[in-house]
């Protein structure tokens, strides 16, 4: 059925960086313990602008013109003068983001609450996003240049894409025909060259939907499809397309006019059988495993009687699939909270988390796997990272919409409420600055390079970076437990259904997580468990865990600085019989004493002195960009004490 060119398979790895990687869930009402859909979606993204704003609804007049601007990561993700939000409000030394293009406006836009994208309208309308691997290349166009530097024709990204939607839509099938129409008339292009895009969508009317986008092979319009999730399921998009057959007699499928004559033209479909939208014009990731161990931790965790195994192909996965029990909010933030704990791709466990359980995996290119030369290795990709700018859980409630926006990684962090409620009211205020009494400042705030005490995502990220130095301590000790804690004052705030205490819960919750990383720096000092709240006030050791001391091999040859060597490399050289000969030498200041013993030791036990020095390489360079971003006093309080040390 799908013709191969090899033009095609020229798009590389360039996926991952330039899209960011993120992932999206949609929980249908059927599947949800309240009848309310549900949307999850995690910002992978290391240098986005993670500040939410606040956009008031607006009346346009006749013959008004709607701005288009581009992707708009990086701070300031937009500096407009349009008066679309504060925080986008133009300040000295920023530069306005150019207006890519300008198209017809309608009389009235919607309020929305926005972030690196539009995230929920006034009327509950929320939108997820993962970018996915397509066959075609998915650029340039008018914000995306190509190799070269030549900009394209095309004119929406994805980021416009949803931000039309939200601003025009009350409903998820509107939203569909808005980007679709858009993305068609205008063109789209990829957040990079690779890259594709689907969206999950669900309003308060209950429906949901799974929008997939491409660039079409001229790069001056789209070829886009949409189909209703079954109620009942739920589905999930980690970064490669999951719509199969797009049935143009379906009344639960959209498509693009041209889906079928432009790929048939392409040579990317012989016209022969249904058309599968994932293997027409998805495109094979090189590290498969990279997205489909999230699929499956989602799929397995929602309907564990279906006992779905892991499989190393993500198209391999179900569309969707029903869950065995509805979620409810807890249920829905656990799909992203976690590590893969209890199951074969546990990242607290193994060697290179080290003796202190770290599940994070530093990034060789980008996670699950290594491109140093002579290295093929590979680990699991968490839905919860490190370098995470935002994850959103959408509830679309009819009786009251709530966005909770958790700021840096979900499985240490809180999602806050952002009531569609205080949009209506921020559209009623006389000024854009007005509508910053309506949320919390700490939210609006933050510069990813500029350490700030002003900032929710400082808070957060500190203390996800502070655990580096004793994880599954730290974690089930403090972090864990004040993680739960606030989640449920969280959901308490929102159930009021007020904007006040909503922004009171805001502020709440990113003082006491200052707080808490003002505990931690004390507590963890030194490596020791300091003054602790349940014993005597002293220090207490930590130790390392027994058990993988043995499996290192552990002795007193540790005196000395050891030359690690693994089996196979010990034996290819001197053979597994050869008698032990000196492997390391200290310097002469040491007095030329030499080491006669080689340590013999697996690959495994390797791994984990690598990651033992690579927690302690990373925990310190955190410190020091600590240290050499901050330009704020800190507060007089015993943070003060730590400040030569940070």
């Amino acid at each position: 059925m799908r013709v191969i060119s090899c033009t095609l398979l020229l798009l590389g790895v360039a996926l991952q960086r330039s899209a960011e990687a993120c992932t999206t869930v949609l929980i249908t009402s059927g599947a949800s313990a309240t009848g309310v859909p549900m949307i999850l979606h995690t910002l992978d993204c290391w240098d986005c602008d993670n500040r939410i704003g606040l956009v008031p609804s607006k009346d346009h007049a006749e013959g008004s013109k709607y701005d288009v601007f581009g992707n708009g990561h990086q701070y300031p993700s937009q500096a407009t003068d349009d008066g679309r939000a504060w925080i986008y409000r133009p300040e000295p030394g920023l530069i306005s983001m150019p207006v890519l293009g300008k198209i017809p406006e309608v009389n009235r836009t919607y309020a929305y609450w926005e972030s690196n994208y539009a995230l929920m309208n006034e009327h509950g309308l929320t939108i997820g996003e993962s970018s996915c691997a397509a066959a075609l290349p998915q650029g340039p166009g008018k914000g995306l240049a190509d190799d070269k530097g030549n900009f394209g024709e095309a004119l929406f990204s994805i980021a416009a894409l949803i931000r039309l939607a939200i601003n025009r839509c009350k409903t998820a099938v509107c939203a569909v025909e808005t980007m679709g129409q858009a993305a068609y008339e205008y063109g789209f292009y990829g957040e990079g060259m690779g890259s594709g895009e689907a969206l999950t969508i669900v309003d308060t009317t209950g429906d949901g939907w799974m929008f997939h986008v491409s660039a079409d092979p001229s790069l001056k319009s789209a070829l886009w499809a949409a189909q209703r999730v079954e109620d009942g399921h739920v589905a999930v998009v980690a970064n490669d397309y999951t719509m199969r057959v797009v049935d143009p007699d379906d009344p639960n499928t959209m498509h693009s006019a041209n889906l079928f004559s432009a790929t048939k033209e392409a040579g990317l479909w012989d016209g022969e059988g249904p058309f599968d939208w994932s293997m027409v014009l998805g495109r094979y990731n090189d590290r498969p495993w990279y997205d489909s161990v999230r699929k499956w931790s989602v799929q397995s965790r929602v309907a564990p009687s279906m006992k779905i195994p892991p499989k190393q192909m993500p198209y391999d996965y179900d569309f969707s699939v029903p869950a065995d029990e509805p979620l409810d909010l807890h249920a829905a933030m656990g799909l992203v909270r976690h590590y893969y704990e209890d199951t074969e791709f546990a990242l607290e466990e193994g060697f290179l988390a080290g003796f202190f359980g770290l599940p994070y995996r530093m990034e060789m290119v980008f996670e699950g796997g290594s491109s140093y030369p002579g290295l093929d290795g590979m680990f699991a990709r968490p839905l919860s990272l490190p370098r995470t700018a935002y994850s959103l859980l959408g509830y679309p409630d009819p009786k009251g919409p709530v966005a909770y926006i958790c700021t840096d990684q979900p499985a240490t962090g809180v999602y806050a409420p952002f009531l569609a409620k205080t949009l209506t009211e921020g559209s009623k205020m006389e000024s854009l600055k007005d509508t910053m009494q309506l949320y919390s400042s700490y939210y609006a705030n933050g510069i990813r390079d500029d350490f700030s005490r002003d900032s929710a995502w400082w808070a957060f990220d500190f203390v996800s970076n502070w655990m580096t130095i004793n994880f599954k301590n730290m974690s089930r000790t403090y972090v864990y437990p004040a993680v739960k804690e606030w989640q449920e004052k969280a959901l308490d705030a929102a159930a009021m259904g007020d904007t006040a205490a909503a922004k009171e819960l805001q502020d709440d919750l990113v003082e006491f997580w200052w707080g808490l990383a003002d505990k931690l720096v004390v507590r963890y000092n030194d490596n020791y468990l300091n003054f602790p709240e349940w014993a005597k006030p002293e220090p207490y050791t930590i130790g390392y865990d027994q058990e993988m001391l043995k499996q290192i091999g552990y002795s007193k040859e540790f005196l000395h600085p050891v030359q690690v060597v693994s089996e196979a490399k010990c034996n290819s050289e001197h053979g597994p019989d050869a008698a032990p000969k000196p492997m390391l030498q200290l310097s002469a200041d040491a007095g030329d004493i030499v080491v006669d013993k080689v340590v013999r030791v697996s690959p495994a036990q390797l791994a984990v002195l690598s990651a033992v020095a690579g927690a302690v390489v990373f925990c310190a360079g955190i410190l020091l960009g600590a240290r050499v971003g901050s330009r704020r006093a800190m507060p007089n309080d015993t943070a003060n004490l730590y400040r030569p040390l940070i």
